[in-house]
């Protein structure tokens, strides 16, 4: 994997200013990001594959195996939906530019340089030359402009265009020179271009790019047996090639649904890496002397219970919505289900984060809940239908709670389980629910936490809540610079969308944790829940 002292570190400073031509050195640096995931198939592999986890051979090839606790659902990067999904993302493609590792301040990948012009509306690219595609065709500018076209067509299907609200127009000036025109400044847009949504494909493979997908990334993707495993292999003419020779000559990822079998594999040997790992199972695995307990210092992942605004009963019925956050007993769901693990505050922002403030957090008040229900006209003979995910090991438990505690106020709440594929196919895409539970997992720029999820046109929102002052408001927030302005901004958002007009009830932060041997050196989360790539070293 990555070893730092080849490469300019991240954390260095590399700001971007007015007029400041921004050049990679020595190689440049790219992330290989794999995200946590969001949810859970109840399939598990067959078998481990042959030879995972033990020390390569010095003449053979390496391979680092990774236990997921679900299997993929789509390859396309530009309408993946479920985090599971974007290891194909983060190994198979590059994008205009990666993450650092405070996901703040993006760092050189496909593109070597770039300038701003001095009113912050023009963004010049120059290309980095020789890069190839896995089909061995050179990456050029039309590339990334055919990916902008087709992230900007598939719309709120997919998430790119939602973070790039702000762009104008682009345009592919020359063989190696990308140039994008904004309408307003957005101080999120420039690290926005590092979203797996903007990886850059092939225009002349895309017809196999749901089942073979070539991408221009350090790894090829090699086959995807459903329920057993998905394989990617070194790219040989992969554009850095010191960072390459430090990564294994394969990844295979394999999905391990029951948590137990996850953490027995690994402290076994036979996965080197686990993800998703639940608090009940933090001092089996610091307590392992050959094992790594992995998590990020600012959480920018919650559990929300969220409503549509396109169906009865909860559209244009606000106080149904508050009355049943009034309800929620979210102290049982952190105690009962997450071990104590998390925060119950209800800003979007997590505690640590620079735009963080005190808002005034409805308590729960049973007769408050009531007198709000009353007045909300809502007929309480009729029933609520309440969708959730099965094969996470909280998502039935949670809505049990809620369940139990919504009956206290003399609602009628039927929970229907979901397998995770379908559940994200007709719920979440198809946006086929009354109420559901959502795992967010953001990006750490307090815009990124959560516009996405409160703007009407964004493809994380199935809520589709809209009110015109909130979206005012994020405009606004994006085109402000000075960090004490935006905390106002932010906070005057959540105000009114999730005090008053209660658009969602936040139940709790979720702490993502992963396990990894300790052969595996340097491996971090970053705040998103991505795995630290840069200092990576496989030793094992």
């Amino acid at each position: 994997m990555t070893n730092a002292s080849h490469f300019p570190n991240p954390r260095s400073g590399m700001g971007l200013t007015r007029r400041q031509l921004l050049k990679a050195t020595a190689g440049g640096m790219s992330a290989l990001t794999l995200l946590s995931l969001a949810g859970c198939q109840p399939v598990a592999p067959s078998a481990a594959p042959a030879g995972a986890g033990a020390a390569p051979a010095a003449a053979g090839p390496s391979t680092l195996t990774i236990g997921y606790d679900t299997d993929i659902l789509k390859l396309d990067p530009g309408i993946q939906q479920a985090g599971v999904d974007w290891p194909a993302a983060a190994l198979v493609y590059n994008r205009l530019v990666e993450y650092d590792n405070t996901m703040m301040n993006p760092v050189p990948s496909l593109a070597e340089s770039w300038e701003v012009a001095d009113d912050g509306l023009t963004y010049t690219f120059q290309l980095r030359q020789g890069v190839k595609f896995h089909s061995g065709r050179e990456v050029m500018a039309e590339d990334i402009a055919y990916t902008f076209t087709r992230n900007f067509e598939i719309g709120s299907k997919g998430r790119f265009a939602g973070y790039m609200l702000a762009v104008d127009t682009f345009e592919a000036t020359a063989p190696y020179e990308f140039v994008i025109h904004l309408k307003q400044q957005d101080v999120t847009f420039f690290p926005n271009l590092a979203v797996m949504a903007a990886s850059i494909v092939d225009k002349e493979t895309i017809d196999q790019v749901d089942t073979k997908p070539i991408g221009c990334g350090p790894y090829e993707f090699v086959e995807w047996v459903p329920g057993e495993r998905v394989v990617y292999r070194k790219f040989k003419d992969y554009w850095n090639q010191e960072q390459l020779a430090q990564w294994p000559d394969e990844i295979v990822t394999i999905p391990i649904t029951e948590v137990q079998t996850r953490v027995a594999n690994l402290q076994s040997g036979q996965v080197d890496i686990v993800t998703s790992i639940p608090p009940e199972f933090f001092e089996q695995i610091s307590s392992d002397p050959n094992l790594q307990l992995l998590g990020q210092e600012v959480s920018a992942s919650y559990l929300c219970l969220i409503f549509s605004n396109e169906r009865p009963p909860f559209q244009d019925n606000k106080l149904l919505r508050q009355a049943i956050a009034r309800a929620i007993d979210k102290e049982a769901i952190l105690q009962n289900v997450f071990f104590g693990s998390g925060e119950t505050q209800c800003n979007l922002i997590p505690s640590t984060h620079w735009a963080y403030s005190e808002l005034n957090c409805p308590t729960r008040d049973l007769d408050e809940a009531r007198r709000l229900l009353a007045e909300s006209g809502f007929d309480t003979a009729t029933k609520i239908t309440f969708r959730t995910f099965t094969g996470q090991e909280f998502g039935v438990p949670v809505a049990e709670i809620i369940q139990s505690n919504l009956a206290e106020i003399g609602l009628n709440v039927e929970i229907e389980p979901l397998e995770w594929a379908f559940y994200v196919e007709d719920a979440w895409v198809g946006r086929n629910f009354e109420m559901t539970l959502a795992w967010y997992t953001r990006e750490i720029d307090p815009d990124g936490l959560f516009s996405s999820v409160l703007r009407k046109e964004q493809g994380n929102n199935p809520m589709r809540y809209f009110n015109q002052q909130v979206e005012d408001l994020f405009d606004r927030g994006k085109a402000t610079a000075d960090r004490e302005e935006r905390k106002k901004i932010y906070e005057e958002i959540m105000d009114i969308a999730i005090l008053d007009d209660t658009a969602l009830v936040k139940l709790k932060t979720m702490e993502i944790k992963w396990a990894a041997n300790k052969k595996v050196e340097g491996f971090t989360l970053l705040p998103k829940g991505y795995p630290n790539f840069y200092d990576w070293k496989w030793v094992g």
